[in-house]
């Protein structure tokens, strides 16, 4: 998928072709929706805001000018979304999710990566919201570093730095997680 693909079919839905909509939308919603979900709990909350985010999206489409990839617009928008959001609700830890609990035992390998998992979505909850945004849009969007800049309007090397700090908190919390 190229940026003039993405052009090309804003340009064929602003012609009155809803099914060049249809194709960006799922060129793209698992990334945001991933996006949104990896930081707004519960879920109900975050297919909220994911729906917000496209509402604006298709409000705004016939105004999006192609200064950049559409991709970096639009998680700009999400970003913005998750901003309001964060502003309205004091950012809370996970709770636990027993719902997992009344299963079977998993086998001991099992709950070794379970026990990782847990433990890397509590590193992230305690991340610089700067930098746990920095990280998810480089891991679920795959987006550069550039485009990320410009969805967190500022500079490359201020990504780099954001994303080299989370990394080392990362790896220095999961230590042990890399053997099983």
């Amino acid at each position: 998928m190229s940026d003039k693909d993405d052009d090309e079919l804003i340009r064929q839905y602003c012609s009155g072709n809803a099914a060049a909509f249809d194709q960006l939308y799922a060129r793209y919603r698992l990334a945001v929706f991933n996006y949104i979900s990896r930081q707004v709990h519960p879920r109900s909350q975050a297919e909220d805001i994911f729906q917000d985010v496209w509402l604006r999206v298709v409000r705004s489409l016939d105004r999006y000018e192609s200064n950049g990839p559409f991709a970096a617009w639009l998680f700009t928008i999400a970003r913005n979304r998750l901003t309001d959001y964060w502003r309205a609700n004091k950012p809370e830890m996970l709770e636990e999710n027993d719902e997992h609990e009344d299963q079977h035992p998993s086998p001991d390998h099992l709950h070794f990566i379970r026990s990782c998992i847990e433990r890397l979505v509590e590193l992230l909850n305690k991340l610089k919201p700067e930098q746990r945004d920095a990280f998810i849009l480089q891991q679920e969007s795959g987006l550069t570093l550039e485009q990320i800049a410009q969805v967190a309007a500022c500079g490359r090397e201020t990504i780099k730095s954001r994303l080299r700090y989370a990394m080392q908190k990362l790896r220095k919390g999961l230590e042990g997680c890399d053997e099983s």
